[in-house]
């Protein structure tokens, strides 16, 4: 089952009010019942107004292949709830790594990208969409009102002391060390460490990255997927967290240790 899939699939990131209010008819933008004062009501707007795909929609070719049915209109919750589906069951998605989905060739040309993030499916689907005006979004909302509860924000991201020096993994301390000019160093910043990935990841561009989505690496067959716990791909987003489960804080001195261990002990007493 996909965990990761269900909080933020739903999910708007976040876009300037002007985009937002793209999806709003004149309409209701001044409707002093329903003001659109935050970004959770604007992604609801987003959500369940009414769109026609775009005549050359390879999407729409995709779901009518996959479920057999085919319509004029969609809310944009009905297409993505359609995905997910799809997705679930066919298990396109990394299974060390849920949030991203690993689309097969078919999905790849209705999308036009080989892996993204859960939170990149919308903007993907809305190029292919055209909204329909002179709608009521709240009419469509309270009638079809079964993932409210669903779109939420993605966890916080890990956070490191800047300062602080962190011991690394064998195997990614291995492949590191190929980017690093002192090869017998043994402890680094994350500063550090983050720019040693990006140097790694810059030389290997080529086999690591679908140039239509530069956010995504792919890391199936190279020995850096191995490293990070068997994840055949990431997002960039997810780099604080995955970095987090590599590094633990580094001991410059020993007498400093017990020290701090000692004063730790005296407290619980």
């Amino acid at each position: 089952m996909i965990q990761s899939i269900s909080p933020s699939f739903y999910c708007l990131p976040y876009l300037k009010p002007a985009v937002y209010l793209s999806f709003v008819t004149e309409e209701e933008t001044t409707m002093e019942k329903h003001p659109v004062h935050s970004p959770q009501e604007l992604n609801q707007i987003c959500l369940y107004s009414r769109y026609r795909f775009k005549p050359d929609s390879k999407l729409r070719e995709y779901l009518f292949m996959k479920t057999k049915v085919k319509r004029s209109y969609y809310l944009l919750v009905e297409i993505m709830e359609r995905l997910k589906m799809i997705l679930r069951s066919e298990k396109l998605y990394d299974l060390k790594n849920p949030s991203i989905i690993m689309c097969d060739s078919d999905l790849e040309m209705a999308l036009n990208m080989k892996d993204l993030h859960v939170t990149e499916i919308r903007n993907q689907i809305l190029k292919q969409l055209t909204l329909v005006k002179q709608q009521k979004w709240l009419k469509n909302y309270r009638k079809e009102n079964t993932f409210s509860q669903r779109a939420s924000t993605s966890k916080a991201t890990t956070t490191f002391d800047p300062e602080a020096e962190y011991n690394v993994k064998p195997p990614l301390m291995e492949l590191l060390r190929t980017e690093c000019e002192e090869k017998n160093k043994a402890t680094f910043t994350y500063k550090e460490v983050v720019h040693l990935l990006f140097k790694y990841l810059l030389k290997r561009r080529e086999t690591l990255f679908d140039p239509r989505n530069l956010k995504v690496v792919r890391v199936h067959e190279d020995p850096l997927g191995r490293a990070l716990g068997g994840i055949a791909r990431f997002h960039r987003c997810q780099v604080p967290n995955l970095l987090r489960a590599q590094l633990t804080p580094a001991v410059k001195d020993r007498t400093d240790w017990l020290k701090t261990e000692w004063i730790k002990t005296e407290d619980k007493m």
